[in-house]
């Protein structure tokens, strides 16, 4: 173990103070088997320690990934200091059985990371197996990281979804497959069991903030030529195409390997979308005016406070080439994560710097992504929003809630804090 896990174990150890937290992996290499993390979220309770298996493929939800969804899980526990355990935290291939075999081969170190005197530490976790997770494909990054598609069952549904090696708790694409009976071939002769082959639901939306970031796009006054600064997997790419055929999308992304794991793994075509390898800072340098102008761009740093989108995309200068780049009536929308609710609050004040109007939308009650909506001039005309969005379902229907979207963006504006996005400045 390095002197720097050692250090973190003598403070986990130590006895319980709130607010302190610490990090380990075990073991200390690029093969991790476990990542633990403690955190005291109280001096004392009916129980000094518990501990908390994620399972696989759940990493990323709020309740497992921020401090504030692990400080209900230890008031749900009525513990003290929570351990909490990620299972083969960089996607290396470790298999395990279940959550007693865990607890066994833990043992002698969670009762080292225990408080002095907790005694015996119960093990839990959620449901009723450690889950599942396959990785189907790895590879490196032209940018130096590397990338992971893997894929994971939730009920009855296979969902594939592409995480970076450099903040492996941040899904950066999902989407729904399912398995194709491969086609039978009269003139083949071999036998044996035929390769498994997927297929790609490009038309369910599976992230919250995706659809956020589609109902957003509609506020825009026309959204005939739409610019995605970040591809991702291109799911947000390969809906925009499903809901408006006419659209032209021109996609900016830094790193050409990440295109080809889109187009390979994610459903993504190139067909009818202009895509530019190229760096997103200097998009809008020399660019042809647009509608609507996407912001969603990880900052591979899940350290930040915020980590999406890297603090150069919200700079002053930045903004103002969007801005011009922007059609009369057309709108920049930007996903953000930001933990530090300073940080965000500082985005805020940057956006309202250069735009007249500002939207925030938090997809979900829980969601660590906002979608914020800026524009030139007067507030969008929610009828005229609610129609454009309409258009966009030939049977009438709503099938990815967009509708109800559009209204969390109201609630969001109309409840913003502006005195305290003022104190920021």
């Amino acid at each position: 173990m390095s002197a720097q896990a050692m250090a973190a174990l003598a403070i986990a150890a130590a006895p319980l103070k709130k607010g302190r937290k610490t990090e380990i992996q075990i073991p200390d290499d690029e093969r991790p088997r476990y990542a633990i993390k403690t955190l005291d979220v109280a001096e004392e309770a009916q129980t000094p320690c518990a501990c908390f298996v994620v399972p696989r493929g759940r990493e990323h939800e709020f309740v497992f990934s921020s401090d504030e969804g692990l400080k209900q899980v230890a008031e749900s526990a009525k513990c003290a200091r929570l351990l909490v355990v990620n299972l083969d935290p960089q996607r290396a291939g470790h298999s395990f059985g279940d959550v007693r075999t865990v607890q066994r081969e833990l043992e002698p170190l969670i009762k080292d990371l225990a408080p002095p005197g907790a005694g015996t530490v119960p093990v839990m976790t959620a449901g009723n197996d450690l889950g599942r997770r396959d990785v189907v494909a790895t590879g490196a990054m032209d940018s130096g990281d590397a990338y992971v598609v893997e894929q994971v069952l939730d009920g009855s549904r296979t969902l594939r979804r592409l995480l970076f090696r450099s903040n492996p708790r941040s899904i950066q694409t999902e989407v729904a497959v399912a398995k194709v009976r491969p086609p039978k071939s009269k003139n083949s002769k071999k036998k044996g069991k035929a390769k498994t082959q997927w297929r790609v639901d490009g038309a369910d939306v599976r992230s919250a903030y995706h659809r956020a970031i589609l109902a957003a796009v509609a506020s825009s006054s026309t959204s005939e030529d739409i610019v995605l600064v970040g591809l991702g997997g291109g799911a947000l790419a390969t809906a925009l195409q499903a809901l408006v055929p006419s659209v032209n999308i021109r996609v900016v992304e830094l790193d050409g390997a990440v295109v080809d794991v889109a187009e390979r793994w994610f459903g993504f075509s190139r067909a009818g979308v202009d895509v530019n390898v190229g760096d997103g800072l200097a998009a809008f340098d020399d660019a042809a005016a647009a509608d609507v102008i996407v912001i969603d761009v990880d900052a591979k740093d899940a350290s930040l406070g915020m980590s999406c989108p890297p603090a150069a995309f919200l700079a002053p200068a930045y903004l103002q080439k969007v801005k011009q780049t922007l059609r009369p009536g057309g709108v920049c929308v930007v996903n953000i994560v930001a933990r530090a609710e300073k940080l965000f609050s500082r985005a805020m004040v940057d956006l309202r710097a250069v735009f007249d109007d500002i939207r925030i939308c938090d997809p979900t009650d829980d969601d660590v992504n906002r979608v914020v909506v800026a524009r030139m001039g007067a507030p969008p005309d929610r009828d005229a929003w609610r129609a454009r969005l309409r258009s966009w379902c030939a049977d009438g229907g709503d099938p990815l809630g967009l509708e109800a979207l559009l209204d969390r963006f109201d609630q969001a504006v109309f409840n913003v804090d502006t005195e305290a996005l003022d104190a920021c400045d």
